[in-house]
């Protein structure tokens, strides 16, 4: 994960992560805010997007492929 945006936002807000090596295969890509899994709303090689669901609290950004793991440097701010 090279970046994320925009860095806060309440329930419902889009975040669109970029990074390398994401993979677009159903179930391949596992995304967590604040330890809880979230669903994808699109994902291609080198970016993803999900919605900050109506649940969501604050933290860390989690991306999980089958290449490997990337956490956030900071914490989402919902």
């Amino acid at each position: 994960m090279s970046s994320y945006s925009p860095g806060y936002g309440p329930s419902g807000t889009t975040v669109t992560v970029s990074g390398s090596y994401l993979d677009p295969v159903a179930g391949q890509t596992t995304v967590m805010l604040n330890g809880n899994g979230v669903p994808i709303d699109s994902i291609n090689n080198t970016q993803l997007v999900f919605s900050v669901p109506s649940t969501g609290a604050s933290g860390l950004i989690q991306v999980t492929t089958p290449y490997g793991q990337a956490t956030s440097s900071s914490n989402y701010l919902v």
